[in-house]
């Protein structure tokens, strides 16, 4: 039995299926240049020159989808117009609040309804429109 186990540990075949799962829903921990981890983020859409706000939050970072590359990770959010606009924070377990206000066209790239917002430095975090356009700045 123990020989077993070590041939398996030594193949890699152990928690194989569950390993691909985690990578795909794990926990993610956000780091910014500082080094202090991002626990929530909440994306809040105003919607046109009437001012209507609608809020989601994001507690639980597995729900979030990593894309392919390094610290990037994926979205959905509800679509908005030309004159809507997005507040992202980004909240630390100290409780500071890191924020970004965007215009969606002077957002830095959005086609195909995937919008990269830079966030510090080397982060990027991709929100996912369900159903945009386009604008490009």
């Amino acid at each position: 039995m123990i020989n077993e186990i070590n041939k398996e540990f030594e193949n890699g075949d152990i928690n194989k299926e569950s390993d691909e799962d985690t990578t795909k829903k794990g926990v993610f921990f956000i780091l910014n240049s500082s080094g202090e981890t991002i626990n929530s983020i909440v994306v809040s859409h105003y919607s046109g020159l009437k001012g209507k706000k609608s809020t989601q939050k994001i507690d639980r970072l597995q729900n979030l989808e990593m894309a392919d590359s390094g610290c990037e990770f994926i979205y959905k959010v509800m679509s908005g117009s030309d004159s809507d606009y997005w507040d992202v924070d980004f909240k630390t377990p100290t409780g500071k609040i890191i924020s970004y206000r965007k215009n969606e066209c002077n957002i830095r790239y959005w086609d195909n309804g995937v919008v990269i917002i830079n966030v510090i430095k080397n982060f990027k975090l991709y929100i996912k429109f369900s159903e945009s356009g386009g604008c490009h700045s």
